[in-house]
């Protein structure tokens, strides 16, 4: 009976460590893309929206469209913050957005996240659930992680493509300062952190 339970345990371990390593980011970035991207952004509420209507301030709308926004239902602010980003980028009268309640999840092909707790469930939908590899998942901490990172950004860092701070102490030891010549670089820095100064 004993050794009955040990091997199943071996099993069920060899079998989720199989599972891990066929989704886990394999290092290797992918080609460079030469058509717009579709990009998938994650809106939480407070603060987390402010910021990411920042880092939108800035998006060149032509190279990432159509945008889907995802966002609680019943999320007023976040709403709102999506009728003023797209009305500087000019997508509300293209149909270059499109709004999406929670909780239906569509594959994208990039996804832009900025910290809420929820994104959290999201990446572990899209990467170890789904198994979207195909998904380019880009994780802003928070401006307000000044010394460290959120326990989000903490869960999130192994699984995410891209992982940016705004402050140099915010990853501790061994993050990678990004220039402007690699400002569209997809490589992965050997720490798996890139600091990027303030965004926000």
């Amino acid at each position: 009976m004993l050794l009955l339970l040990a091997a199943a345990l071996a099993a069920l371990i060899a079998a989720l460590s199989l599972r891990l390593r066929a989704v886990l980011p394999s290092g290797t970035p992918p080609p460079r893309r030469t058509t717009p991207a579709r990009l998938g952004v994650f809106l939480g509420s407070g603060g987390h929206t402010g910021e990411m209507r920042s880092l939108l301030s800035v998006l060149d709308g032509k190279r990432y469209a159509p945008r889907v926004y995802v966002y609680g239902a019943g999320d007023e602010m976040s709403l709102r913050a999506v009728v003023e980003v797209e009305g500087a980028l000019g997508g509300t009268t293209s149909g270059a957005c499109t709004l999406l309640a929670l909780p239906r999840v569509t594959p994208w092909v990039d996804v832009l996240l900025n910290g809420p707790g929820t994104a959290v469930v999201l990446v572990a939908v899209a990467r170890r659930i789904l198994g979207l590899s195909y998904t380019c998942i880009i994780y802003v901490e928070s401006f307000a992680r000044v010394k460290t990172l959120s326990l989000s950004g903490k869960l999130l860092r192994p699984f995410v493509d891209t992982f940016v701070v705004q402050w140099p102490d915010a990853s501790g030891p061994g993050a990678t300062k990004a220039n402007a010549a690699d400002a569209d670089s997809r490589s992965r820095p050997s720490s798996g952190v890139t600091y990027r100064g303030f965004l926000v």
